[in-house]
């Protein structure tokens, strides 16, 4: 969450489509993110909240790294001696500098797999081109494979947390902060889009500060039902959908014909929500 002048915001533009190491991005991504997030608590918490926040996270950093006893003494005293209001804006801090991370991981995932798939290498197992990468090697005919395929249900099973504690407005945020991270990475992006996409994520990160991490009232069934069609929407529907686009040659590539195997079905679970009864 520490700021960085300008030179060091010009290596992190620049160093976005031009690093070998594999996980290189993923530092670049979550420094940047970190950066916006530290401008952003300074503009609308002032200079006393960032200063406080960026001691604890030094403090953190440096009795977790070195196992520092007179760093983890600090920390503690400084802890202690948060007030109610200081103590919140520490949490919300780090939880989104947490929650900025995780988006940037994710990401990373993306990212690697899209490499990894240009390189030619071989397919994870856990994936559908894995899958059917293992039964070419095992020689699996095309009629075991239909009558195994068309053996499988998907049942999506949304719990408690995404559709009882998590906004809709959050994950919009999250959403659209991965959407441009993703801008980024192109390799022909011009630096004046990089900007932009800067711009962008300096916006939805000010957003997502200003949002309420909670919701202020207490969710109902009707409340729960609407969240949980949304997830199923953009995850489920839509990304189904996607997978099932993507893959469709790789049964076709099994088989060495022109058609391809038909999807397995997914059904809703029968429970949404929180462990409440009727729901």
């Amino acid at each position: 969450m520490h700021q960085a002048g300008a030179a060091g915001r010009q290596v992190s533009i620049c160093g976005v489509n031009g690093r070998h190491d594999k996980d290189a991005r993923l530092g670049e991504d979550i420094r940047l993110l970190g950066r916006l997030l530290g401008d952003t608590i300074r503009s609308y918490e002032g200079d006393a909240t960032f200063d406080l926040v960026e001691e604890i996270r030094q403090l953190a950093v440096s009795s977790r790294r070195g196992d520092d006893r007179a760093a983890q003494e600090r920390l503690a005293a400084a802890l202690d001696a948060l007030s109610a209001a200081e103590a919140v804006a520490v949490v919300r801090a780090f939880s989104y500098f947490s929650l900025l991370a995780n988006i940037a991981e994710d990401r990373h995932h993306i990212r690697r797999d899209r490499d990894n798939r240009r390189e030619g290498a071989a397919p994870l197992a856990s994936t559908v081109r894995g899958l059917f990468a293992e039964a070419r090697e095992r020689n699996v005919t095309r009629g075991e494979a239909a009558k195994s395929l068309g053996a499988i249900r998907v049942y999506p099973v949304l719990t408690a947390h995404p559709t009882e504690v998590q906004r809709k407005s959050t994950l919009d945020c999250q959403l659209a902060i991965a959407e441009w991270l993703g801008r980024m990475d192109s390799a022909d992006a011009l630096r004046e889009e990089v900007e932009v996409a800067t711009m962008e994520l300096r916006r939805l990160i000010a957003t997502l500060w200003q949002t309420r991490m909670l919701r202020a009232v207490k969710l109902g069934v009707r409340d729960e039902i609407e969240n949980a069609l949304a997830y199923f929407q953009l995850h489920v529907h839509r990304g189904g959908a996607e997978a099932c686009r993507r893959d469709r040659g790789f049964d076709r590539a099994a088989s060495g014909r022109g058609t391809a195997y038909a999807p397995a079905d997914a059904d809703p679970a029968g429970k949404l929500g929180g462990r409440r009864p009727g729901r």
